[in-house]
């Protein structure tokens, strides 16, 4: 949610704190909790991307939507296709939604 409040995102998208408050209301009752990994290897030059690869890997998740771009360049990590907003967009839209 403070990532949402930061100016510069601000300025790029024009969003009440209402908006933000529903989007993030939406995201606790969809979201999983996953415990913080005990391992995390070291996959890409930032650490806090190693984290979210591990993150990911340890919800066993599907896909990682970022726009990271080192992330980005692995296209996949142990299962889990790497891709942007706009492309995940476009899987949701080919099948319909999503569907595990």
């Amino acid at each position: 949610m403070h990532t949402l409040a930061y100016p510069r995102i601000r300025r790029r998208y024009p969003y009440t704190d209402e908006d933000v408050r529903v989007f993030c209301d939406g995201l606790r009752e969809a979201a999983s909790l996953v415990p913080t990994p005990a391992d995390i290897p070291a996959v890409v030059r930032d650490p806090n991307d190693d984290m979210v690869l591990a993150t990911a890997r340890a919800a066993d998740a599907t896909y990682l939507i970022t726009r990271d771009l080192d992330l980005l360049s692995l296209q996949s990590y142990e299962g889990i296709t790497i891709i942007t907003p706009e492309a995940f967009m476009a899987v949701l839209r080919e099948h319909g939604g999503l569907h595990p």
